[in-house]
């Protein structure tokens, strides 16, 4: 997802509370993610200049969507990847610092990337927000293999609602069967451009029916509905890839 689809998700979905939620359950779940990034309000929230207090409302401070990018980026973690998994963990925000005590004291794991001082002086979201993103990258990574969204190192849990879609389904296709492009392209559509069916028929001889079947019965790993692990041929393709 763009920085753009995260900024434009329902926010109270997100956050977990009704739209109706009161000012005080909002604003301890605030407090909370402050506890766990290590930041006070004001980090995120502008002052007023009328006021000279805090203005929740506003937008005007650079920090307030980039929390709520990765406050998005989080929910979609937990409930998109991990919650799929039987060890039932979740993440929290991480921080690239100096982390709370409470996060080393109530949590399994700490993600805690030190980064050293900024190389310009009063920057605070350069080394740390590369950083913060690389995290991000390698959660959310995991969590796509451990999910049965990968075969070796393709991704091959994919969308072909486009014709570009489809050409990149064509070859990795072609990549795991070893069939011309034509013949992949056929293959693709008996399997209705499902591309874990098309390479499950064509590697254990199945209709359509049967390898959906054997997917579901592998809970959506490739590997295993196929019962074997990437052969040789391939892997030492996908090494020179």
């Amino acid at each position: 997802m763009s920085t753009k689809d995260y900024l434009e998700k329902d926010y109270y979905k997100v956050l977990g509370v009704p739209k109706d939620a009161s000012a005080a359950d909002i604003k301890n779940l605030m407090d909370q993610y402050g506890r766990e990034l290590g930041v006070k309000c004001e980090y995120c929230h502008a002052q007023s200049a009328r006021t000279q207090q805090l203005d929740y409302a506003s937008d005007d401070n650079p920090a307030k969507q980039t929390a709520r990018v990765m406050i998005a980026m989080l929910d979609e973690i937990n409930n998109k990847y991990l919650a799929q998994l039987d060890d039932q963990k979740y993440a929290v925000l991480v921080t690239c610092g100096n982390p709370p005590k409470v996060l080393s004291e109530t949590c399994d794991v700490v993600i805690n990337p030190v980064t050293g001082p900024e190389a310009l002086t009063g920057s605070t979201r350069l080394k740390a927000g590369t950083a913060t993103k690389i995290v991000l990258n390698m959660l959310t990574t995991g969590a796509m293999v451990r999910t049965g969204k990968t075969y070796g190192n393709l991704m091959v849990d994919v969308q072909t609602g486009s014709e570009k879609r489809r050409d990149r389904a064509r070859r990795i296709v072609t990549i795991v069967t070893g069939l011309e492009n034509d013949d992949a392209d056929k293959l693709l559509r008996r399997a209705r451009w499902n591309v874990k069916a098309a390479i499950v028929m064509q590697k254990a001889g199945l209709t359509h029916p049967q390898a959906l079947s054997r997917l579901r019965k592998a809970h959506d790993f490739v590997r295993d509905a196929i019962g074997e692990d990437v052969e040789s041929r391939l892997r030492q393709l996908l090494e020179v890839v």
